[in-house]
């Protein structure tokens, strides 16, 4: 079943974006997170009639602003590389953590290609060990009882 309301972080970006003008076409409700609720990216969105939220993935509280303001039932969780790799795992958790708080029934966190595959290629990218790490995470993860709170938890792999 389709979910009706998803919350979708990095939505201003290319991938996140993507995501989030697929889902609206559906007919699907977005709650485009965006750290600038009045820049352009998220006028565009905006206009084709995505719900504009502000929040930060490193603030927890302004994640479960998010959640509850959407009501959402599923979450789309693209993180940044851009201030370093223990900063993008921070940001999964955090948003992970209050998916699962908040009984969302539905979580996808976009990672890249391999990232959990021994490819005998040592991880040159921060980024890539971060991506590689954070599904490990949320496997062990102490807000994730999978007989209650998980539902449905999917870690896709990006190649482009």
């Amino acid at each position: 079943m389709l979910p009706e309301r998803v919350l979708v972080a990095g939505a201003t970006g290319n991938q996140g974006g993507a995501v989030a003008r697929h889902l609206m076409e559906r007919g699907i409700e977005v709650y485009a997170l965006t750290r600038d609720e009045y820049g352009d990216s998220s006028r565009e969105l905006d206009e084709l009639g995505a719900h504009i939220v502000e929040a930060n993935l490193r603030d927890k509280e302004s994640l479960h602003d998010a959640v509850r303001e959407g009501d959402v039932d599923a979450v789309y969780c693209v993180t940044t590389p851009i201030e370093g790799p223990d900063a993008e795992i921070e940001q999964g958790t955090n948003l992970g953590e209050v998916a699962a708080e908040h009984g969302v029934e539905q979580f996808v966190f976009s990672s890249v290609w391999g990232a959990d595959e021994d490819t005998g290629i040592s991880f040159s990218s921060p980024s890539i060990q971060s991506s590689a790490d954070w599904p490990i995470w949320i496997c062990r993860s102490p807000s994730c009882d999978q007989s209650r709170s998980c539902r449905i938890w999917s870690v896709c792999a990006m190649t482009s």
